[in-house]
């Protein structure tokens, strides 16, 4: 019967029970976020998703299995919360077969596995009733922190398949500018980010001197707005306001502007440089001094500059790589390598309501350094000299949200076209600003080579960085509200510290130990291959030298696996802990309980039949106290 019930039970949970779940994980890694779960539900139209993941030629690949696990039953959850919109097909694309062609022709991008041609795939692939249809060639477990919001992105995509219009406010020439031979002004070709952004997105440039910005704008882009008019600067704080989305680049020191005539040197002494928009910075809880430049000695680029010869490390130029760079936030978190040129440090306000992350910032050993010498005496020993670093991370580039009140508390100012929209005082959604504090970042001499053949190549990921940013704030509100998840993979932090402590206490020794072995048998094969086999055996000194050598490279190697059992002697510690914590102490624990617990139910039914034996036992009346014997 005991059986009977076990095996009914367990059939019954299976098929009546499957969307029931507790998820114990530390990040919540099987629970769909409120963005994700907004977004899955807001589809209107069947999509339906194929899932392409070689399960046979996956065997061996334990973390491509437990990834692929991870992956579907995150897709099961996804199909769970969509309410019949979502339909999720498992397709094993075998090797050489129709499935593994169709999954090519789906853009699944396979990865050669041993010899022979054989191809693992584990890619998705959506399509809606329409036709419209998006595809992630390639699961990486390297990103699996962003796996929700790829997930989520796709359905997004398939749900509002329109391209972002993005509009465009900026004083630079970014799209390039045709020859004037009036002025003598020479053609200015458009930068490369441009052209890579118009693929992509609807880019319309709207005036810098607009006093509204339209409705259909789903992002504004904003670079370097030098002297922007109060009419622009209200257009801007009231497109934020309104819950929309902005990207915002200033700069204390633009090396692209440049003035109109590069030969008139009293025009490039006095030619402004700067840009910023205190008063919208002011509202949105950041400021930016704009005689202030970020410094950093550890991060500079070394380069060569005018009238210099050589390569030198020139400090206001910045190269942050992966420890810079926020990892969590999905503009930054995939991104290898970002240059900065006389950028200018994003500080946080004492009373700012807004909440105010770092996606780019410095060093400790950095400095804030006057612009003005970044300007004028762009000289990498002279600035060097005088480099004092601070020991603080200064931010270059920040991510904005929350409730933010207007920077025109006033109104409208002078200038502004009556409008029939309302004037906002406040945000009516949390705001999002992403706010950079360099311009030359996306200018191609930061982030673009060229060899002497005229090749381009990529030395940085500044271009990508601007993509992702206005990739990611394109999408809906929940869209953007995603973030970074958790690891699958949980690695023994406590492990690794303890290796890492003893590799650094014990490395100069096993250094020292493993060159000595290495001295030591290259001293006898020296001696051997001076030596004839005959002599060897014959010549007492050539085998004294050779016993002694032997010796000693057998010692080295006993002091040699002396140090590495020291090496893993802590670790072997904490695992028989664990063992014995394991195996003994929480046993013992539980057995103290139950005998602990049985003293007091003892205890108490001692109690109870001690208070029952008081209770049947006759009692004295008092009109007999007094009675006669």
């Amino acid at each position: 019967m005991l059986a009977g019930i076990f095996l009914g039970v367990n059939l019954l949970a299976n098929a009546s029970l499957r969307s029931a779940k507790i998820d114990f994980t530390a990040d919540r890694l099987y629970t769909l976020s409120e963005g994700s779960k907004n977004i899955t539900r807001s589809i209107d139209e069947p999509i339906t998703l194929d899932f392409y993941y070689s399960s046979k030629v996956a065997v061996g690949l334990p973390n491509v299995q437990a990834y692929a696990r991870r992956v579907r039953e995150l897709l099961e959850e996804y199909v769970r919360v969509s309410d019949g919109m979502l339909l999720l097909r498992v397709i094993d694309p075998e090797p050489f077969t129709d499935s593994e062609d169709r999954a090519m022709q789906a853009g699944a991008r396979g990865i050669p596995i041993g010899d022979g041609g054989v191809r693992l795939y584990f890619a998705l692939h959506a399509s809606n009733a329409v036709g419209d249809r998006r595809v992630i060639p390639l699961f990486d477990p390297e990103q699996e922190r962003f796996l929700e919001l790829e997930i989520s992105r796709l359905l997004h995509a398939l749900t509002n398949p329109d391209i972002p219009t993005v509009g465009l406010i900026t004083t630079l020439e970014i799209g390039g500018a045709r020859g004037d031979q009036a002025t003598g002004r020479a053609a200015v070709p458009a930068w490369q980010i441009a052209r890579e952004l118009q693929p992509i997105f609807d880019v319309r440039r709207l005036d810098p001197r607009t006093g509204r910005i339209p409705d259909d704008i789903d992002v504004l882009l904003v670079i370097h707005p030098k002297n922007l008019s109060a009419p622009a600067r209200y257009a801007i704080d009231q497109f934020v306001l309104a819950g929309k989305p902005l990207f915002i680049a200033v700069d204390p020191h633009s090396e692209a502007d440049t003035p109109d005539d590069p030969s008139d040197q009293v025009a490039a002494v006095s030619h402004v440089t700067g840009s910023g928009v205190p008063d919208l910075f002011r509202a949105w809880g950041v400021s930016m001094d704009p005689e202030v430049v970020a410094a950093d000695i550890r991060l500079a680029i070394e380069a060569v500059l005018p009238g210099q010869r050589e390569a030198m490390k020139y400090i206001p130029w910045l190269g942050l790589g992966p420890d810079n760079l926020n990892r969590d936030d999905p503009i930054t978190g995939r991104l290898g390598r970002v240059n900065f040129g006389n950028a200018g440090v994003i500080d946080t306000l004492p009373d700012a309501r807004t909440t105010v992350e770092r996606l780019a910032w410095t060093s400790t050993q950095s400095m804030r350094f006057e612009a003005v010498r970044a300007r004028l005496l762009p000289d990498p020993k002279r600035l060097t000299s005088v480099f004092e670093p601070g020991d603080e991370e200064l931010a270059l580039a920040v991510r904005i949200t929350g409730p933010a009140d207007s920077a025109f508390p006033q109104g409208p100012p002078p200038g502004v076209a009556p409008s029939p929209i309302a004037h906002l005082a406040r945000s009516e959604k949390p705001i999002t600003v992403v706010a950079v504090a360099d311009t030359d970042a996306f200018s191609d001499r930061f982030w673009l080579s060229q060899n002497a053949l005229g090749v381009t190549t990529k030395v940085a990921d500044n271009g990508d960085f601007l993509v992702n940013a206005l990739d990611h704030l394109a999408g809906s509100t929940d869209l953007i509200s995603l973030r970074a998840g958790g690891a699958f993979s949980r690695p023994f932090d406590r492990v690794n510290e303890l290796r890492a402590r003893a590799e650094d206490e014990y490395r100069a020794e096993q250094l020292k130990l493993e060159q000595e072995i290495r001295q030591t048998q290259s001293r006898i094969d020296q001696v051997r291959a001076g030596r004839t086999d005959s002599s060897i055996l014959v010549d007492p000194q050539v085998r004294q030298e050779i016993d002694a050598l032997n010796a000693r490279l057998l010692e080295a190697r006993k002091e040699l696996r002396d140090v590495q059992h020291r090496l893993r002697r802590d670790v072997e510690v904490l695992g028989l802990r664990l063992k014995l914590i394991n195996s003994a102490l929480t046993p013992a624990i539980i057995a103290l309980a139950a005998i602990g617990l049985a003293l007091a139910r003892a205890s108490r039914r001692r109690a109870d039949r001690h208070a029952l034996a008081q209770l049947s036992t006759p009692q004295p009346r008092a009109d007999q106290s007094h009675a006669n014997p």
